[in-house]
């Protein structure tokens, strides 16, 4: 993407931009599989601050240990797509003022220091001379909800993400809610939110790098991928680490409480699954036990189908 309009000036945008085009001469690989870089999309899991996607889900993706979920039944990102150049026409026309750029050929921008840092914004713009990004999404009537004072966090992060990336000094969230109201919010460059973002970011790569998995959380999307990673038991037996003894004490408490420590619960269990891997039983330090294993259930409705799991089960030590 390149600005035709010659009054905007953006000292940081102009470098990156060169440095992308002097990258493209040199003839280093553009980024164009999103395994390869952390993108603006990812940086709310890159944070632990998704509401979709934990920062151990994020990882296994990017390190290729587990494939990314489908979208492509997903009708509500299916129709996202079919409105988002629909909704940045209709933003711009009630914007006059700034000078919208369909970023069509979905160009991706790269920081010049950080190269596993990336970005494609769905738009770029101009305002008073001052260049800026254009992200577009579209909430159902309840999510809309989480938009009347302000964006969602983690869309705020995308955002500060993408100025980090192109230099530029600003941004704008425009929403389409319900199909029939839209809302936008202006969102500034924050100096310091960057600085601790990029560093976290660089810790994230470089586990991704170095194979080493940031910690378990009691997430559902780590509990998912644990899943995707580990679905059968191999019949092997293992010793757990000296923390499990921990682990199987506080989960124990936690079911003791009931359901206002599912969080707490689920932890637990990842951490055990995770240890576990593909083993069929573990054996704690002070000889309890913990099996992993493959359970098949037949389902014998009009459909009938078959339904294979693991199930994580404590066994004392008598």
């Amino acid at each position: 993407m390149t600005f035709d309009n010659p009054q905007p000036k953006s000292d940081r945008f102009d470098e990156r931009e060169q440095q992308d085009t002097d990258a493209r001469e040199e003839g280093l690989p553009e980024i164009t599989d999103r395994q390869q870089s952390i993108g603006a999309s990812d940086a709310a899991a890159a944070l632990s601050a998704s509401p979709w996607k934990s920062q151990f889900q994020l990882w296994a993706e990017k390190t290729g240990v587990a494939e990314p979920p489908s979208l492509d039944d997903n009708e509500a990102v299916e129709w996202g797509n079919l409105l988002e150049s629909t909704i940045i026409e209709e933003y711009s026309d009630r914007n006059p003022l700034r000078d919208v750029y369909d970023n069509e050929g979905q160009y991706v921008s790269r920081h010049p220091h950080r190269l596993f840092m990336t970005a494609t914004p769905d738009a770029y713009q101009v305002c008073e001379g001052r260049r800026g990004v254009l992200e577009i999404k579209t909430a159902g009537y309840w999510p809309g909800k989480d938009w009347e004072k302000e964006p969602p966090l983690h869309y705020q992060i995308q955002v500060q993400h993408q100025l980090a990336v192109t230099g530029l000094e600003w941004g704008t969230l425009a929403v389409l809610v319900a199909g029939q109201k839209l809302l936008w919010f202006d969102v500034d460059r924050d100096e310091e939110f960057i600085e601790q973002m990029m560093v976290t970011e660089s810790w994230f790569w470089t586990q991704v790098l170095e194979q080493i998995p940031p910690p378990v959380d009691g997430s559902i999307a780590t509990t998912d991928t644990l899943k995707r990673l580990y679905p059968k038991d191999d019949g092997k037996i293992i010793s757990l680490p000296e923390d499990s003894v921990m682990w199987d004490l506080q989960l124990q408490e936690a079911k003791a409480y009931g359901k206002n420590n599912d969080l707490i619960q689920r932890e637990k269990e990842n951490l055990i699954k995770a240890a576990l891997g593909n083993a069929t039983c573990g054996i704690l330090p002070n000889g309890d036990q913990y099996t992993f294993k493959n359970q098949v259930v037949n389902h014998k409705a009009k459909n009938a189908y078959t339904n294979e799991f693991r199930v994580l089960r404590r066994k004392a030590n008598k």
